[in-house]
């Protein structure tokens, strides 16, 4: 029997403005953790360098919020006088913070917010059936303390959605 192939192509054109506000950056932290979703365990196989790049898109839109919070004129005048200081006094807001600039420079060779130059996503553990689905679990090591990194990603969620409802921001 002849097999029989057929296509649609669709052609769209539009335009599209970017919203450049810091909703935007906590919409891409989100999104950045949504696609993390079910990581530990997954079930789906997955390469390894799609796990630990989506960990560090993570961590890098999480700790930036703060700086488009900052920079955007519709919060910063909520946010310049204490922002700072909330960041600094949770230790996994600071987590966050070494993580992404460690991603971004390739280590922690400037001052660190943990104090502890060492601090990254230092082992991934596999496992499970190949042909079902495997599973990983990712850590964090800093200061001699290991964290799970979905819970970890899961905490900074949590603190800045709890910094913005104290200043009236709605997401």
């Amino acid at each position: 029997m002849e097999q029989i192939t057929m296509s649609a192509a669709v052609s769209v054109t539009g335009v599209a403005t970017f919203d450049r506000s810091w909703r935007s950056q906590f919409r891409r932290m989100h999104r950045a953790f949504d696609r993390l979703h079910g990581v530990a365990p997954l079930t789906n196989s997955f390469i390894a360098a799609d796990v630990e790049d989506g960990f560090m898109s993570f961590f890098q839109a999480a700790w930036h919020l703060k700086d488009w919070l900052w920079n955007d004129p519709q919060s910063a005048p909520l946010v310049r006088a204490d922002i700072e200081v909330y960041a600094n006094q949770y230790p996994k807001l600071k987590l966050a913070a070494d993580l992404a600039n460690g991603a971004k420079h390739l280590g922690l060779n400037r001052k660190t917010r943990t104090g502890d130059a060492s601090t990254d996503m230092r082992t991934m553990r596999f496992g499970g059936d190949p042909t079902v689905g495997l599973t990983a679990t990712i850590e964090v090591t800093s200061q001699g303390v290991t964290y799970d990194a979905v819970q970890l990603a899961r905490d900074v969620i949590s603190l800045w959605e709890a910094y913005l409802a104290r200043k009236n921001l709605v997401a």
